[in-house]
């Protein structure tokens, strides 16, 4: 969980500069009374209000087609997300592609729980513990938390009322995508590639990862929609272990320097973040 915990820390401190440790203090962070928020809100007419029941309902158990829906602005639509048509029922057996991530949308900054679920559908979206930095668990809403070839992770600024991206996070079995075609399972040069130029990153842990810590004016530096990119890369087994041991943590690395190119190493985790 070190790996991680790296990771995090350094796209915390791309979105926040020296305030990147908050994320660690997240889960001992108060949580609001309930009626507290709502107090300072305007009355609604009975019309206007949304019960936690419409938001959290359960699929109906005897649907007898699925509903089509329409692709979130900011993502791409996998295949067989369009439900009932004829070519959706003989892509059903096919892996879905990816669907990309990008600073807008669903994942903005302004974004929230509900919003997830109004796009995703409420029986897609789930609020539980994640892994976080040192071992500890997180709160995030969760994105296709059953399948983990679509599960996404989001992070709330403001964790009780769910409002505020944080953190969107891809890792383990994930198959969305990122900016410029990053995904999980890139390998290093061609992360360098999309990015248009060498970037600076960690040496590899004891556990074999690394994280990027200067995309060095690259696409990444900037991206549309006010997010912050982080990767974190981890070394694979075919890595000789004299190669490993000219990457050690112990110093930062250029990706283009001749120790870099010696290792075989691929993106394990992406996190976007976004400043408070």
């Amino acid at each position: 969980m070190l790996s991680r915990s790296i990771c995090l820390a350094i796209v915390l401190a791309f979105a926040f500069g020296a305030a990147g440790g908050a994320l660690a203090q997240q889960s001992d962070r108060p949580r609001a009374t309930p009626g507290a928020a709502s107090a300072q809100q305007p009355e609604l007419d009975d019309s206007e209000k949304i019960s936690p029941s419409q938001v959290r309902q359960p699929p109906p158990r005897a649907a007898a087609r699925p509903v089509a829906r329409a692709a979130p602005a900011g993502t791409t639509a996998a295949p067989g997300d369009a439900g009932s048509s004829p070519a959706t029922g003989r892509r059903a057996g096919r892996a879905a592609t990816a669907r990309t991530v990008s600073c807008d949308g669903a994942f903005s900054k302004g974004s929230s729980h509900l919003q997830l679920a109004m796009v995703f559908g409420s029986e897609n979206i789930t609020f539980t513990q994640v892994a976080g930095p040192e071992g500890s668990r997180l709160m995030a809403s969760v994105v296709y938390p059953k399948n983990p070839k679509q599960r996404v992770e989001v992070l709330w600024h403001n964790e009780a009322s769910r409002v505020g991206t944080n953190l969107v996070v891809l890792n383990e079995q994930t198959t969305w995508s990122g900016p410029r075609g990053i995904r999980l399972g890139m390998p290093l040069a061609g992360l360098e590639k999309a990015n248009g130029k060498p970037f600076r990153l960690t040496g590899f842990d004891k556990d074999g990862s690394a994280s990027v810590v200067d995309w060095n004016g690259g696409a990444f530096e900037k991206l549309p929609g006010g997010c912050n990119l982080g990767v974190r890369l981890v070394l694979e087994a075919k890595t000789q272990q004299a190669a490993r041991a000219a990457v050690a943590n112990a110093n930062q690395y250029d990706s283009k320097d001749a120790a870099m190119r010696a290792v075989s190493a691929k993106i394990a985790e992406i996190i976007f973040g976004y400043p408070q």
